[in-house]
């Protein structure tokens, strides 16, 4: 037997399910594994005449894996509903899970900073001159209004003296091979494609041959990919020739820190797709100048910094140009600055137009979108690149979270604010974090799968013990904020308009 599902832990696991369940004789134990990262002939035909033994850590892992959200999620979601239930005689549908929950609890400490933020208001003042300038005063927020109003009333009339210029210049270097979150991240900020959108996405494109496996952390294109092999297939394209062109003699790709063992970062196989959907030539080509643009030269920026002296109020403002394109001129998608260089040196003198001074508030905290919620995910350590989008998809699907810059429906917040009361383990990232590192030391024999499960039994009792020591006051609670989201208005009668939904078709 041959196992030749994908090389990673869920692939794996399938694999030898099918081989131990379904073809029976002790089939796992005979079969071999072939390992490949992309559905290119040349790397199918080589994965086969290379076959390695089944990685039985992967499947503990996996087997783990599936048990730990199992037990976290049928058995604690039960619990609270069946909590609903005994203190309202109500069925509601709900759920928690391992890392769901977390995530939530992540999305509402956020929540509550904004809906706690008071603005602080604050000046700014700025100059108008020729060339189209607008300096700012070199305190940028001024917090004192009596200091801003002075500043504001002493610039009046007087014009500027170019105290200093200074001009420097910036190396940038190429950006680094995409894993999966810097692919969904950059997608979300070019296209405002959501996590899962781009993910379905790059697997239809694996699945076709077009690109290398999507579900890696890995940032490393090593040589033995064959770079030259790879632009010699995308050179059929007329649209990538001219930028694979310019690229040096010796091909040496800008890459990241992160590795994974598995699989290289995401890249082109050389095989020209055909038939591709609208989200599926976008993720392609946002692929292809990522991969070409890794290997280009470095580009330079300019910038121009003028300090500006105003009746001995200091003031500055700066302009920044592109002296070199290098890699920013092979990939479209990275917005290049052209500000114009005014022709000023130190001792000038400017004349002022106006002077400004413009009220504003300190705003809170930013929102949240998907592809920033993947990345906070990540930086905790909080679930895997192949299940983050999926857990922000049934964050929304559950009506806990709405809007593509994320708010957190009542529903939501009073789930959160329950459990932290009642049983605060369940929203606790660092039990989550402990458990994922428990999964990754099973590739090192450090620790069993038996060990792993024991401990997510123990922490499962003390949850459902929790809960049910305080089952009235938990399902009170959480039905009353149920009811609550379900609200839509008031009526002529002065009571409340609510959903409700039928039980036989959920309309």
């Amino acid at each position: 037997f041959v196992h030749a599902c994908d090389y990673d832990v869920e692939g794996t696991l399938i694999g030898y399910n099918a081989l131990k369940y379904a073809c029976g004789n002790n089939a796992e134990a005979k079969a071999s594994r072939m390992k490949f990262s992309t559905l290119t002939k040349k790397d199918i035909v080589e994965a086969y005449n290379h076959m390695i033994d089944i990685d039985l850590h992967q499947v503990d892992s996996g087997i783990a894996r599936h048990m730990l959200d199992y037990y976290f999620g049928m058995n604690i979601s039960s619990a609270l509903m069946k909590a609903v239930r005994s203190s309202s005689s109500s069925r509601i549908s709900l759920s928690a899970g391992r890392v769901q929950t977390p995530t939530l609890s992540i999305l509402v400490d956020r929540e509550k900073e904004i809906q706690s933020f008071i603005p602080e208001p604050y000046w700014q003042i700025k100059a108008k001159s020729d060339f189209d300038i607008i300096a700012n005063h070199v305190e940028d927020k001024i917090f004192d209004e009596e200091r801003a109003k002075r500043i504001f009333d002493e610039c009046q009339g007087a014009d500027a003296t170019v105290t200093d210029v200074n001009v420097k210049e910036t190396i940038r270097k190429p950006p680094i091979p995409f894993n999966l979150g810097g692919l969904q991240s950059e997608a979300h900020s070019v296209f405002g494609f959501s996590p899962k959108r781009t993910q379905v996405a790059a697997q239809n494109l694996y699945v076709g041959g077009y690109t290398s496996y999507p579900r890696t952390s890995s940032q490393k294109l090593p040589e033995s990919l064959g770079f030259k092999e790879i632009f010699a297939g995308l050179l059929k394209d007329e649209e990538f020739r001219k930028h694979i062109a310019d690229l040096p003699a010796k091909l040496k790709p800008n890459e990241g820190k992160k590795e994974d063992a598995a699989h290289p970062a995401i890249h082109p196989t050389g095989v020209l797709p055909s038939n591709l959907s609208p989200d599926e030539e976008k993720i392609y080509r946002l692929i292809v100048y990522r991969f070409i643009s890794v290997f280009s030269e470095d580009s330079k920026l300019e910038t121009m910094k003028v300090d500006l002296n105003v009746n001995n109020e200091e003031f500055v403002f700066t302009r920044k140009r592109v002296s070199h394109e290098g890699w920013l001129k092979h990939y479209p998608f990275k917005k290049q600055e052209a500000d114009e260089f005014t022709p000023l040196k130190k001792g000038d003198f400017l004349k002022i137009h106006e002077i400004i001074s413009e009220e504003k508030e300190t705003k809170p905290p930013a929102r949240y979108n998907e592809a920033s919620l993947i990345k906070e995910l990540e930086k905790r350590e909080l679930g895997t690149k192949a299940t983050r989008a999926d857990i922000i998809a049934k964050l929304y699907d559950r009506k806990y979270i709405d809007g593509k810059k994320i708010e957190v429906k009542p529903l939501g917040v009073h789930i959160i604010d329950t459990l932290k009361q009642y049983c605060k383990n369940l929203t606790s990232e660092e039990l989550t974090r402990e458990f994922e590192r428990e999964l990754d030391c099973l590739s090192a024999d450090k620790i069993t799968k038996e060990e792993i499960l024991a401990n997510g039994e123990k922490e499962v009792r003390s949850i459902l013990n929790d809960i049910s020591i305080n089952q009235k006051e938990i399902g009170s609670k959480l039905y009353e904020s149920y009811q609550e989201s379900n609200v839509v208005g008031e009526c002529s009668c002065g009571g409340k308009l609510l959903k409700k939904y039928s039980r036989r078709n959920k309309q």
